[in-house]
């Protein structure tokens, strides 16, 4: 294909591009090597893969006979080790659109079999090349697979969790975020009332959470995932204060969904890094 290029008068970029984007042909192949290789790999894969699922030839058990599973761990490989971020939900269902577009039926349930097939590329990425624990790896998870789900994120992320799961008050974070986990499972409401604040112990974590929330979405946008990770640590202390200090379920009613707001807020501050409740404490 590449000399086919050259011969027609195409530039050396798109003709090198051509012949990288077989890459990676086999497990240990290396990756296309130009950003243009990469693109164009990726787009064929993705193209394949999406085709081959929409007329429902999926690989089952032990049964491969289309290699589909080595077209999406290539995928996971050339947007891991080449560096590239891409949001892999909205490129499958803009795969799935094309196939449409080109008249081939597509059930609504693709999109979402597709996306759960990559993902199980990309945890075994995550745990057999990149040995990050897989409890982490869900956590983190857990946090993209409604949205972007963007596997160069997802494993950098890990990343930074797994040497911080290593420090020994992480433990006693992930068992106090999974407390305001738990007592909060059915609650959205997260508007504290500063009047309501009665104790110090509560005031202390407003007052951390706040400072919190002013830094962590940003860090977290600039990919500044240990800062981040070192601003949530911070909080460790005042929410161990506030569940030793003040009893949560009071029979005063807006007291009672006063302290939930506050535990409300705590656990969406973390739920921007990860889903900590997946956390397996006992392990770090």
């Amino acid at each position: 294909g590449r000399e086919y290029a050259l011969h027609d008068g195409e530039p050396k970029a798109v003709a090198d591009a051509i012949a990288e984007y077989y890459r990676p042909r086999f497990a240990e192949d290396a990756i296309p090597e130009s950003l243009a290789g990469k693109i164009l790999s990726l787009a064929d894969r993705l193209d394949t893969v999406a085709a081959f699922f929409s007329v429902g030839l999926v690989p089952s058990g032990s049964e491969d006979p289309f290699a589909l599973r080595r077209h999406a761990y290539a995928v996971i490989r050339i947007l891991v080790e080449g560096e590239l971020s891409l949001g892999l939900n909205a490129a499958i269902q803009d795969a799935v659109r094309l196939l449409k577009e080109q008249g081939i039926p597509v059930e609504d349930k693709t999109v979402g079999e597709l996306q759960r097939f990559f993902s199980e590329r990309l945890r075994y990425y995550a745990q057999e090349v990149a040995k990050l624990r897989g409890d982490l790896v869900e956590a983190v998870l857990a946090r993209w697979q409604a949205g972007a789900f963007d596997p160069r994120d997802i494993l950098v992320r890990s990343q930074v969790l797994q040497a911080f799961a290593a420090r020994p008050e992480f433990e006693a974070l992930v068992i106090a975020f999974k407390r305001a986990e738990n007592i909060t499972k059915t609650q959205v409401e997260d508007k504290v009332d500063g009047v309501l604040l009665k104790e110090e112990v509560e005031k202390s974590l407003y007052t951390a959470v706040c400072a919190a929330e002013e830094v962590v979405p940003g860090l977290i946008k600039d990919a500044k995932y240990k800062d981040a990770l070192e601003a949530l640590v911070k909080l460790k202390a005042p929410i161990d204060a506030f569940f030793t200090g003040v009893m949560v379920m009071v029979e005063e009613a807006a007291l009672r969904r006063n302290r939930l707001a506050l535990l409300v807020r705590v656990r969406n501050l973390f739920r921007q890094y990860a889903d900590f409740s997946k956390v397996n404490a006992e392990q770090t």
